[in-house]
């Protein structure tokens, strides 16, 4: 409207308000523009689980072009990271307690507390981790099974005086399963054999 009139009735000053009240509404479509565009970078970056590029992205917007609801939105992503973060931490704390109980030999509590770790924080390499440990402790435990029941059958040998069967028992036992007191008892039946 004021360059209509401007055409009718020229006016120096009111061609400069002119002027810049033109300059500033142009301004003013580019930060929208741009803020439309930064939003829209935030949200594939949001998609993409880039959850902390997307929070400066939608906070480069918000100077750009001040919105409420992206406000609202930027509070959300940023509680939900710290959450993440929190919750990362302590399954980082839990996988940290089972590692040190692993390396005392207790499988099967190292297994309870790996499991506590996924349950805060799912992760594929741990769970692939468990599976492993699950399987060498079903094995392990095969094992001291058959180790068992080889030294059941060396202790009839032994009480049916077949000391050789029976030291040949407790050698399978052994092989098996490494246990002092067998290694023990095998030296006694050979000492008694000799004697």
């Amino acid at each position: 409207k004021y360059k209509e009139s401007l055409d009718l009735l020229p006016d120096p000053a009111l061609a400069e308000r002119a002027k810049k009240v033109e300059a500033a509404v142009a301004d003013r479509q580019a930060k929208k523009e741009s803020a439309a565009r930064l939003i829209a970078q935030a949200s594939e970056l949001e998609q993409k689980n880039d959850i902390e590029g997307a929070i400066a992205l939608y906070r480069q917007s918000q100077e750009a072009w001040p919105d409420e609801a992206l406000a609202k939105r930027i509070q959300e992503l940023e509680k939900q990271t710290a959450e993440s973060k929190a919750r990362i931490a302590q399954a980082e704390r839990l996988k940290k307690d089972a590692e040190a109980i692993e390396q005392k030999g207790k499988i099967e509590a190292a297994i309870i507390k790996y499991k506590e770790s996924l349950i805060v924080w799912p992760d594929d390499a741990l769970e692939k981790k468990i599976r492993d440990l699950e399987a060498a402790l079903a094995a392990q435990k095969a094992l001291a099974v058959q180790a068992e029941a080889c030294q059941r059958q060396a202790e009839t040998l032994e009480s049916r005086d077949d000391l050789s069967g029976a030291i040949a028992k407790y050698r399978d036992s052994l092989a098996l399963i490494a246990n002092t007191n067998l290694d023990l008892r095998i030296k006694k039946l050979e000492a008694e054999l000799a004697g």
